[in-house]
């Protein structure tokens, strides 16, 4: 049995070198308008990828401030995946190798009968005008860890398209 633990911890590292994710496009945009909030947030529905055996979810947000009218654009993405350490995202870069803002990451940690599922919650700011200039391909970003794991996300054409036409539809309250 031991013999084959090496393999397969060989065989998942050599997967998730260079894990990519490319999704389908989130069908939706949503509004939240919570009038206790400086801003108003649109955000696409979830994409769920697997690759295993990781999981991942994200989807793209835009915060318009209620006083400036300054918008703001992100991608919060969630990395679920087996192991007894975390890998600890800490960055992110565009296709250009241009640092992305990167905020303060969520980790969790839960295990049942000696298995363990690390999950990371990332905020990562994406200015708007990038977005804008996406290739039909969509736009890719990476995300980098301590442990030397990175992630490619590649977030659909469709999916900015139609978080860019919700901001361009809304109308300011009065």
């Amino acid at each position: 049995m031991r013999g084959h633990s090496w393999l397969f911890a060989a065989v998942v590292a050599i997967a998730l070198s260079g894990c990519q994710i490319n999704p389908a496009p989130s069908e939706e945009v949503t509004l939240r308008d919570d009038e206790f909030r400086p801003f108003v947030e649109y955000a696409t529905g979830p994409t769920r990828v697997s690759s295993y055996p990781d999981r991942f979810i994200f989807h793209l947000i835009a915060r318009v401030d209620r006083k400036t009218g300054k918008t703001s654009t992100f991608v919060s993405l969630v990395i679920a995946y087996p192991g007894r350490h975390k890998r600890e995202y800490e960055s992110a870069r565009n296709a250009r190798a241009e640092v992305l803002r990167f905020y303060e990451p969520v980790r969790q940690r839960s295990c049942e009968k000696r298995v363990c599922t690390m999950t990371e919650t990332l905020m990562i700011g994406i200015p708007e005008t990038e977005l804008r200039r996406a290739p039909p391909g969509g736009y890719q970003l990476k995300v980098f860890a301590r442990d030397g794991s990175d992630v490619l996300v590649t977030i659909p054409q469709a999916a900015i398209e139609k978080l860019l036409a919700k901001l361009g539809k809304r109308t300011p309250k009065v």
